[in-house]
């Protein structure tokens, strides 16, 4: 039997909400993937376009070295609502501000706050299991429909970026994230 015969109907519901954001996700995240560092380039070299890298993944692993004492205080709900926000800002920065350092800033941010949003809708796909045997079909399919944006988005990007106007994947990247927040908002405890 597949995962979802197998669920409630409160499970089922659980699980295809988490998936619908995840799909979300990763489509806001997929847009700006193959832009970034073309859009850097125009800011720092080839060397330090890989140190922008290391910090966005400092930020990550600081953020979720913090993850646990974050939960416990605000619990997940908030801290992917709060993320999203600074996700959203970081890349309106990104899209439409003309200061290098403020774009530079913004994209650290948002290197370390993209796997972080991923890691709160993994919390939410696992706090409802009510039977351990679905963990492994759930997270399959959490991965799959995360596979699924890097497929479709790509050749929207090349639409959006004609004459380099990176503010147009940046502010959809940004509006994407509207969605999110109000699915997380309204249907997520």
């Amino acid at each position: 039997k597949t995962l979802f015969a197998r669920l409630k109907h409160s499970e089922y519901i659980h699980y295809s909400l988490t998936y619908l954001a995840t799909f979300i996700l990763s489509i806001h995240y997929v847009l700006v993937l193959y832009t970034n560092s073309t859009f850097l380039s125009q800011f720092a070299s080839e060397k330090k376009l890989g140190i922008l890298y290391v910090l966005g993944a400092l930020v990550t692993i600081l953020i979720l070295l913090s993850a646990s004492y974050i939960l416990e205080h605000i619990g997940n709900r908030k801290m992917m609502l709060w993320l999203i926000v600074a996700e959203a800002c970081a890349l309106l920065t990104m899209g439409f501000s003309g200061n290098t350092l403020a774009i530079i800033l913004a994209f650290i941010i948002h290197q370390g706050i993209a796997f972080t949003l991923l890691f709160n809708l993994d919390v939410f796909l696992e706090g409802d299991m009510t039977k351990r045997s679905h963990i492994g079909g759930a997270r399959g399919m959490f991965l799959t429909i995360t596979n699924a944006g890097y497929v479709a988005i790509p050749s929207l990007v090349g639409l959006l970026l004609v004459s380099n106007q990176y503010w147009k994947v940046y502010g959809l990247s940004a509006l994407v994230l509207v969605p999110l927040f109000i699915l997380i908002f309204s249907k997520f405890k």
